[in-house]
């Protein structure tokens, strides 16, 4: 790869919200208009990487089943937990990041999260329920929801280990571990590759995105349209770009209008 003098390193991006979605389908694909714009990335010498709550495991898949030809860096996947690389075809994790995340993660789920999970199915009535062994999310039955934001508020400051999201819009909560957050799979790649935030650009659409965009860590940002409002003021705060266009679509516009605003050369 034959990097521009001042082109970032590296493009680190969420999922879900961010490259997909907005009604293009399939969902397991990375759109094709994306995957071009990674491709013209690494041609200008800068790789890429996912920073996501899925599992890693699960983007090798949509990884192969998309049409880029350059590869990821490496896969972050469980919103900061795992990290690793695509080694034919394989997931080779880095370590010892991931070990000491996996063991950190059963001692929050054995002191916190397990207890609250049972809690909450124990007190209101679910219409749905996620648990993943990090991620619990539920929605109640119609009528309780109130109730349940209300006992929420109350019980948020006595978990200090969770953070607790309170989605009125989608009727229902989400938690997830504290110590969880995508900066820390960045602030690693950081470390291994000796990057400065200035070489680095992240893209993400919700809130647990906005770790990403800590200036320690990322001196770059974009978002899609249909992000939330405080990650679309986090983006003009940084002096990046927020596509019109939502999801995939609105990332690939705001890339290129960052590069115009900054002088990058995208080959």
């Amino acid at each position: 790869m034959n990097r521009t003098e001042s082109f970032p390193r590296l493009f680190v991006t969420d999922l879900d919200g961010t490259l997909l979605g907005g009604g293009l389908r399939p969902y397991s694909r990375i759109p094709d208009a994306v995957c071009r714009l990674l491709d013209r990335l690494d041609r200008s010498g800068c790789q890429w990487m996912t920073n996501t709550a899925w599992e890693a495991r699960p983007q090798i898949d949509l990884i192969a089943a998309s049409s880029m030809v350059s590869r990821p860096l490496y896969i972050s996947g469980s919103v900061g937990m795992e990290l690793g690389v695509l080694k034919g075809g394989e997931l080779a994790e880095v370590q010892p990041y991931t070990a000491q995340h996996r063991e950190r993660l059963a001692e929050v789920c054995r002191s916190g999260l397990h207890p609250f999970v049972k809690e909450m199915c124990g007190r209101f009535d679910s219409g749905f329920i996620l648990f993943n062994g990090f991620w619990f999310a539920l929605t109640p039955v119609e009528g309780q929801l109130e109730a349940m934001f209300a006992y929420l508020r109350e019980r948020q400051p006595q978990l200090p280990e969770l953070v607790i999201s309170l989605l009125p819009h989608e009727k229902r909560f989400h938690a997830h571990p504290a110590f969880l957050t995508k900066d820390k799979p960045i602030r690693e790649a950081m470390r291994l590759h000796d990057l400065t935030p200035d070489q680095i650009v992240v893209a993400g659409d919700e809130l647990p995105d906005l770790p990403m965009m800590d200036p320690a860590v990322a001196a770059h940002a974009i978002c899609p349209g249909n992000a939330h409002p405080e990650v679309k003021r986090r983006v003009l705060e940084m002096g990046g770009v927020v596509g019109e266009a939502d999801c995939g679509a609105g990332i690939v516009q705001a890339f290129e209008a960052l590069c115009a605003k900054n002088g990058w050369q995208l080959n």
